[in-house]
Formats: structure tokens, C-alpha cells, sequence
């Protein structure tokens, strides 16, 4: 991969982004302290309890709210990743016909998700502010 240049081909954050350590030791914890042999199945689709219990403490932690109040666990689903969760948001915020608004370079299957959801995708060049 040539220096400066982010590829956007598989949606993925930068390798010096990724907190490994942090993953490591939190994956650790939950295989230890586990008492549900269902943690190992598929999770529910808004994900489970105790991760969205989590990142409301954390969002919260950190200053975010939701309509001035705390977040709570039942303002957050988890996706599958960031396609579903483009074509989730967008159903639910947007109709045909309307205008979606995309950084240009932006993730290679946003028009089309946006297209097929009759959305009119449009891209806005980025500079470094």
C-alpha cells in the first residue's frame, strides 16, 4: 500500500486505529467470566444486553446523550457491519427521492445501497479540515 493513501475497498479502519490491546484484554474477560453458553451463538440482531449496557456507560462517559439524558441501552442496536447499518439508518431516516450526501472518496458500496433504496446519492469532495 503506497504511504497517504486509504483504501476504502473493504471498509475497514486503519490498522494503528484498532485498540488491540484493549480488544484483547476485553475478549479475555468475556471468555472468562462467561456463564451463558449462548454468548457463543449467534447475537440478537440489536445485540446483547450486556454489550449495549456497556457502550451506553461508555457513550455516556464520554459526554454523549440522547434528548438531553443519558444514553441508555434501549437507544442502541449494534449491526453487522457498516453495510447493514447504512441501509438500516437510511430506511429509517430517508424515502425516495431523496438526497443523500457522501464524502468523495467514500465507501465503494454506498451509492449502490443508497441507489437501490431509490436515494439520490450525492458526493462532496474532502479536504484535510
Amino acid at each position: 500500500r503506497a504511504p497517504g493513501v486509504i483504501n476504502f475497498a473493504i471498509g475497514t479502519p486503519g490498522a494503528d486505529l484498532i485498540p488491540k490491546h484493549d480488544i484483547d484484554a476485553a475478549f479475555t474477560s468475556a471468555i472468562t467470566e462467561n456463564q451463558d453458553p449462548l454468548m457463543y451463538q449467534y447475537a440478537l440482531s440489536e445485540g446483547t444486553l450486556p454489550f449495549r449496557t456497556s457502550l451506553a456507560r461508555f457513550l455516556t462517559g464520554h459526554g454523549f446523550a440522547f434528548g438531553g439524558a443519558p444514553v441508555g441501552e434501549g437507544n442502541l442496536s449494534a449491526t453487522f457491519g457498516n453495510s447493514l447499518g447504512l441501509v438500516t439508518v437510511s430506511k429509517l431516516f430517508a424515502k425516495p427521492g431523496d438526497v443523500v450526501v457522501v464524502e468523495d472518496p467514500t465507501y465503494f458500496l454506498a451509492g449502490k445501497m443508497f441507489h437501490d433504496q431509490g436515494l439520490r446519492c450525492v458526493r462532496v469532495g474532502v479536504d484535510q479540515h
